[in-house]
């Protein structure tokens, strides 16, 4: 199973994004600040409904706006499934599933498997990028 594609409204800096992600390996790259981390950021919660950076849930919307999103189209062999998270200031947080609600343990089923392991590299110029290491059991998978 792969992500196919993000979309995010009101999500960290981004007041609306979206970014198509094909098969193997993509790079992000940009400068610092560009937003590079938040669109990992996006991914992962997205996939797990919580943030790798924060305990706090109401700092993943943006400045100023009441609630943050992130939808994910996720494919595996001809099936699509869409996850959607949202985190509100004044209502806590959603996970749904093609729509409906749905509990942690449904939303991991549908999650693309850990099939590489990445690793940060500082090539000699010093900027900061992510190679990826095939695990023995390893397909076709996106890395960021």
């Amino acid at each position: 199973m792969q992500v196919v594609s993000v979309q995010m409204r009101d999500f960290r800096t981004y007041a609306r994004a979206e970014a198509g992600l094909g098969e193997g390996l993509t790079v992000v790259h940009g400068p610092n600040g560009a937003g590079k981390s938040n669109l990992l950021e996006a991914l992962y919660f997205g996939l797990t409904g919580r943030s790798f950076r924060t305990r706090d849930r109401r700092e993943l919307i943006r400045f100023g706006c009441s609630v943050g999103r992130v939808e994910l189209l996720v494919s595996d062999e001809g099936s699509s499934h869409s996850l959607l998270a949202s985190v509100s200031r004044a209502e806590g947080r959603r996970h749904l599933l093609d729509g409906e609600p749905a509990v942690p343990d449904v939303i991991a089923s549908h999650r693309p498997s850990h099939s590489t392991r990445t690793r940060k590299m500082i090539p000699k110029n010093n900027t900061a990028c992510r190679a990826a290491e095939p695990s023995s059991n390893a397909s076709s998978s996106t890395v960021f």
